[in-house]
């Protein structure tokens, strides 16, 4: 039997073990380290703009010319003297006139644009490349966006193929065809999204989330080939500018014919405005008695769009409000009202502001009033239940502040109060593919309260766990509901002396 070795021999070999541990673990604490320093050291950090945490910056690539930088400093400028914030106008434009006068290179322009934004408070302010712009306008209009790819299992092998690929798209331009096997997305091998339906939801996001013309770097294998295309990111289609369709419970089957659920998908798609001008039309020939509204996930829209939209559903009264700012820094008044089939402008001002910020209290203009053509009225008289959330912003909040002041007609349903988006924005092109976007009105509800930062309370609330347009539904039903006149008793009858029935007197002539 082998005997144990001493104790202090045991005790070297244990000290001796735990050395080379610990220097094992600092040699690879010194790998870890020396390969994240060479990281920080060597990385490739492009400029940003800084003074602002919640703006949306950009840095700048390409070269500015003198003329270019001429014309960032006339509109960016122009925006600033434009801005509004709150009720109380910004009037101190000499820093950063005086921080554009100095531009003379990129760098200098991106810290002005950085201080513009900054000192203008506006919390909707963004600089974003025209890629980033154009993105942002196709989704809001409900475009879909991604790349033009379908892939099928293959259940038996465990493999993904192509299986579908128009010819003329971006991925067959790329050199991907019908069939190809799908190894990688984005240096990303096929087995990290797993297998069943949800690898094919990560494969499908994968590939379509990212901005309009962006590209992602897909591998296919063909036979024993490897193919590794750039696929760009394209609008491959859209949804309608508005949605209908028939409400379901509590209605009965004769609510159901006479009522409708409308959808706005987007207000900021140009063509929102006709295509519910021609169903509302077509709605009040057919009897349709009540609507349900949906103004849901709106994020915003055009302020017009919405104004015009409030007006189609007005017989009279004031739609809203606007305050903008002129050249030489005074307010103006805009408000719109429904009167007499027609849409009204009345512009009041300008207010001259001095120096201090007061503003005057005598227009420099007499009021103007006209109306606005083509502008259409009170195309449906029906009930109106609107549904709203949190995403009601702008544009739907214009609608919904019109509409609610009429409540024999018009009700706001709703588990959150809108968003309270109150501004409108410009948008300036300010050279080498870079858009400003800065808040340069703001809007008042009808009876002169503030949208921005506010919101509208909904009439009616519902269940935070419910969807607000089938809550809607229960609210337009109740609303629909007609009660019968009561049955009056029969005229009393008199018999006469043979037993037949006598009408009763006629009344006494005077």
């Amino acid at each position: 039997m082998r005997k144990s070795p001493p104790e202090g021999v045991r005790a070297r070999r244990y000290r001796k073990l735990q050395g080379m541990r610990g220097i094992a673990i600092a040699t690879v604490i010194g790998l870890v380290f020396a390969l994240v320093a060479s990281l920080l050291l060597f990385r490739s950090t492009p400029e940003r703009i800084t003074g602002s945490n919640w703006a949306s910056t950009r840095s700048f690539s390409g070269k500015f010319s003198s003329a270019e930088l001429r014309d960032a400093f006339k509109a960016s400028h122009s925006a600033y003297k434009h801005y509004v914030k709150r009720e109380q106008l910004v009037v101190d434009h000499s820093k950063i006139a005086k921080s554009f006068e100095s531009v003379r290179s990129e760098a200098e322009l991106a810290q002005a644009l950085s201080d513009l934004i900054r000192m203008s408070e506006d919390p909707h302010a963004r600089l974003w490349t025209q890629s980033e712009n154009d993105h942002f306008f196709a989704v809001m209009t409900g475009k879909e966006i991604g790349v033009e790819l379908r892939f099928r299992m293959d259940w038996q092998n465990n493999r993904w193929t192509v299986d579908y690929c128009p010819p003329e798209s971006s991925a067959a331009r790329a050199g991907i065809q019908v069939g190809d096997e799908l190894i990688s997305i984005a240096s990303d091998s096929i087995h990290v999204f797993g297998q069943g339906f949800q690898a094919g939801q990560k494969i499908e996001a994968a590939l379509n989330n990212g901005i309009l013309g962006s590209t992602v770097d897909v591998v296919v294998r063909r036979g024993d080939d490897f193919v590794s295309a750039s696929v760009e990111r394209v609008i491959m289609g859209a949804m309608p500018t508005v949605q209908f369709q028939q409400p379901f419970n509590p209605l009965t089957s004769e609510q159901m014919n006479n009522a409708l659920v409308v959808r706005i998908v987007s207000l900021y798609h140009p063509n929102v405005v006709s295509a519910l001008q021609t169903e509302l039309v077509k709605f009040d020939k057919a009897g349709i008695k009540g609507i349900v509204l949906d103004l849901t996930q709106g994020f915003g829209g055009d302020p017009e769009a919405g104004i015009r939209l409030a007006a189609m559903f007005m017989e009279k009264g004031i739609i809203c409000n606007r305050v903008t700012v002129t050249e030489s820094g005074a307010l103006e008044m805009h408000s719109w009202e429904v009167k007499d089939g027609k849409v009204w402008l009345t512009t009041k001002g300008p207010f001259a502001v001095d120096a201090e910020g007061k503003i005057s209290k005598t227009a420099s203009k007499p009021d103007k009033t006209e109306a606005i053509p083509d502008w259409a009225t009170g195309l449906y008289k029906g009930q109106v239940v609107m549904s709203v959330d949190t995403f009601t912003r702008g544009a739907g909040e214009i609608v919904v502040a019109a509409l609610k002041q009429d409540k024999t007609r018009f009700v706001a349903v709703g588990s959150q109060w809108t968003g309270g988006r109150g501004t409108g924005q410009s948008h300036y092109n300010i050279g080498a593919g870079y858009v400003l976007r800065l808040s340069t009105s703001f809007y008042l509800q009808p009876d002169g309260t503030a949208l921005e930062g506010k919101g509208i309370e909904p009439d009616i609330g519902a269940n935070p766990q419910a969807d607000p347009t089938a809550f809607a539904t229960f609210i337009l039903a109740d609303r629909l509901q007609v009660v019968p006149a009561p049955i009056l008793p029969p005229e009393p009858k008199v018999e006469g002396p043979s037993g037949s029935e006598v009408p009763s007197a006629p009344p006494a002539k005077k």
